[in-house]
């Protein structure tokens, strides 16, 4: 009899020990990912709402960018002004002149031109010219540059619109990976309670081996489902960090205060036509179909006379000796002032090319007007249908988890009287735990739905408030 009972015990024991080696590994894993885990958490950073929104507007690199654009259209601004400022010219000369050939000397123009011996002569001239008239090319260089400018600064607002709402598009995903994160490690806690409770039945034979491998697998999945998430979320952390221009430490992330994530106004009833024409966006493509008529102007200009007011002061000196002599005796020579005419009488071969690239410069310029206001209209369609998406998904969401719950609630209910499994009992609840998450998630992407509805419709009004958060 003890012969017969001992092969039968050995393999029980084998067979325990098999058993029980898997939850060690399974462990080993467990404790491995939670210090990984944690010393990513040592190494995150959290920042709110209100500081990633302050980083964007001070130091993107899309908003720097945009601002030297916008600093460079000024420039070009100032310069056109200039060329209604009268231009000064300065010109000095001291000379040496040697002629052999004849007698006596010849000053022509403040050179000595002919002298029997060494001679040396200074001159000075200061000239002075203001165009009076330039075929308008001025008037329309100086136009083209202010709406240049106009657009550059529109542009400026549409790159800061965008800038905001990819900072909180990002802000929102990572609050969302912290909510997977979080949901995924209270399962896993509540799979491992599950776990412990088919090895205990298991152990006291109520349990089949099956029924412990089925809960140590879906434990298993929980922590790969953990590290997933996780680096999900580094992800998310590591783009929103190159958004903000933030140089990234090796191994660190950011945290968000889901708190600080404001609730949009109420948009799913906004009328996207009644609006869009003052978007930023739109405003730069009329500022640059404007530049585009004055930069055809001024090309025209280039075939039409010029009229100009000059004015010259002129100085010279003259001595055989030395040329600082010369420069000494320097004296009042002559004054000129009167008009200068200039036409250009052919044959206009670069004039009239400039005119026909001006010309579809400006076709141009009016496509892509239009082409825009479609574009943006799309986007806000796009963008209110999102949102209504959103919202009856998250309805639908929230019928889910109600039903989680009740079943969770029911079955906990039994397993109090001893009806139920305490391991279905810790499965239902696993599953209820998803479903707020789950919830949590569709809530956070109904309110960044919204903002997008906001940010396309009415840009001024969602830079007013992101401004303010």
């Amino acid at each position: 009899m003890k012969q017969g009972i001992k092969p039968r015990f050995t393999v029980i024991l084998l067979a325990l020990s098999q058993l029980l080696s898997a939850p060690a590994v399974a462990n080993s894993i467990s404790t491995s990912s939670e210090r990984s885990l944690q010393k990513q958490e040592q190494s995150a950073h959290r920042m709110t709402l209100q500081q990633v929104l302050k980083q964007v507007a001070s130091s993107t690199p899309a908003m720097l960018k945009q601002r030297e654009i916008a600093l460079q259209a000024e420039s070009q601004k100032n310069q056109a002004r200039g060329a209604f400022l009268p231009q000064l010219d300065l010109s000095l000369q001291t000379l040496r002149s040697q002629n052999y050939s004849g007698s006596g000397s010849t000053i022509i123009g403040g050179s000595v031109v002919d002298a029997s011996e060494s001679f040396y002569n200074s001159y000075a001239a200061l000239s002075a010219e203001l165009s009076l008239f330039s075929g308008g090319q001025h008037q329309a260089g100086l136009r083209a540059a202010a709406s240049e400018l106009a657009a550059s600064e529109a542009e400026l607002e549409a790159v800061l619109t965008n800038e905001y709402l990819q900072a909180l598009k990002l802000y929102v995903d990572l609050a969302s990976a912290e909510l997977s994160t979080q949901a995924s490690k209270h399962r896993a806690a509540l799979f491992k309670k599950r776990l412990s409770l088919a090895q205990k039945g298991f152990a006291e034979g109520r349990l089949a081996k099956t029924a412990v491998q089925a809960a140590e697998s879906d434990w298993l999945d929980t922590q790969s489902e953990i590290l997933e998430n996780q680096t999900h979320r580094q992800h998310i952390s590591a783009r929103l960090l190159r958004h903000l221009g933030i140089r990234q430490a090796i191994g660190s992330n950011l945290h968000t205060d889901a708190g600080t994530i404001p609730a949009p106004p109420v948009m799913h009833l906004v009328e996207p036509q009644a609006h869009i024409t003052e978007h930023p966006s739109l405003k730069a493509a009329k500022n640059r179909i404007d530049s585009a008529h004055r930069k055809l102007e001024s090309s025209r200009g280039a075939i039409l006379p010029k009229i100009s007011l000059v004015a010259n002061y002129s100085f010279i000196g003259v001595d055989s000796q030395n040329a600082m002599d010369a420069i000494d005796d320097m004296g009042r020579d002559n004054f000129t002032i009167g008009l200068s005419l200039n036409q250009t009488l052919g044959p206009f071969t670069s004039e009239r090319a400039n005119i026909d690239s001006s010309r579809s410069a400006l076709r141009l310029a009016q496509l892509r007007y239009d082409e825009l206001q479609h574009e943006l209209l799309d986007l806000a369609q796009e963008a209110l249908s999102d949102l209504r998406s959103n919202r009856q998904e998250l309805e639908i969401i929230k019928k889910s988890e109600a039903s989680a719950r009740e079943a969770m609630e029911l079955h906990r209910a039994k397993a109090r009287h001893g009806f139920g499994s305490n391991m279905e009992a810790v499965k239902l609840e696993a599953e209820w735990v998803r479903r707020v998450a789950q919830q949590k998630r569709q809530e956070l992407a109904v309110r960044m739905s919204g903002w997008a509805v906001l940010a396309t419709v009415l840009p001024q009004q969602f830079r007013k408030m992101m401004e303010t958060e």
